[in-house]
């Protein structure tokens, strides 16, 4: 497609979403999965493995990634990639102390 630029030249929507215009549009941008801010100039991290934004288990933020409930960044480069503290298992579905243990520990 065509990249289409602003008055001052610049791309629209930083080349990583489309303008909301015409008449019914409000001039804003909406973008591409994995990036965000007003005008789509943040790009989170991406999975090598998966391509998925925020290792598949976050959201793209102006603020970067946003973890979903129970997984953390394991570094800059790996965002939304391990259970976050006091969650486990292989989706890190579960949280510690979510259960009674039988009565058997804590």
């Amino acid at each position: 497609g065509v990249a289409l630029t602003n008055a001052s030249g610049g791309l629209l929507c930083s080349g990583r979403g489309r303008c909301i215009d015409g008449r019914g549009g409000d001039g804003t941008c909406a973008c591409d999965a994995g990036s965000a801010g007003a005008a789509c100039e943040v790009v989170c991290a991406t999975d090598p493995s998966s391509g998925a934004a925020c290792g598949g288990h976050g959201r793209c933020t102006a603020g970067g990634c946003a973890c979903d409930a129970g997984w953390a960044d394991a570094n800059a480069t790996a965002p939304c990639s391990v259970c976050a503290s006091g969650w486990y298992g292989s989706a890190c579905g579960a949280q510690c102390g979510s259960s009674d243990c039988s009565g058997h520990g804590a």
